[in-house]
């Protein structure tokens, strides 16, 4: 079969630059917390740059583990999920649900519905937004009589990075 390689896929590459997309995400954390009149204290700002530091999913002690390598001496679970309740409020990050675990939120700045699409093989997760597909699904559920609050979809899979490394 082959992958699409060649065409856009929303997976990053192995290859991105990845202090871009760190820097993107504080730049716009800042921005939102501004406008929310909320403030990025030290711990959650440590959180948040832990969940950044890669597009794989992690659970919270994957983040305290990652936490405690980096130096922070101090790190209680509570303090971790204080910190990760308020990213998700914020719309900072995402909980992976089918994962118990979290991601950054690629487009923190807009409000709507995510699939993610997790890779079972390298664990790499990537919000994949399609309008056409959200209306369809959100059309179809309301049909059945169902009144959904925001629409989330987890599909695991096999990005194109690793179908390319399978062959």
């Amino acid at each position: 079969m082959g992958s699409m390689m060649g065409a856009h896929s929303p997976f990053p590459s192995p290859y991105h630059d990845h202090a871009r997309c760190v820097d993107r995400a504080l730049s716009e954390a800042a921005e939102i917390c501004f406008q929310s009149g909320e403030r990025m204290t030290a711990n959650r700002k440590a959180v948040y740059l832990q969940v950044l530091s890669s597009h794989k999913a992690q659970n919270a002690a994957d983040i305290a583990v990652g936490l405690a390598r980096n130096g922070k001496r101090s790190v209680s679970p509570m303090m971790v999920y204080r910190a990760l309740d308020f990213l998700v409020e914020q719309g900072l990050i995402h909980k992976i649900s089918s994962l118990n675990a979290y991601i950054g939120c690629a487009e923190p700045m807009t409000a709507r519905a995510h699939c993610f699409l997790i890779c079972t093989v390298c664990g790499v997760v990537t919000d994949y937004h399609d309008e056409a597909v959200v209306q369809q699904l959100t059309k179809h559920i309301r049909a059945i009589g169902f009144k959904p609050k925001s629409p989330v979809v987890e599909v695991p899979g096999i990005c194109p990075f690793c179908q390319d490394s399978e062959c």
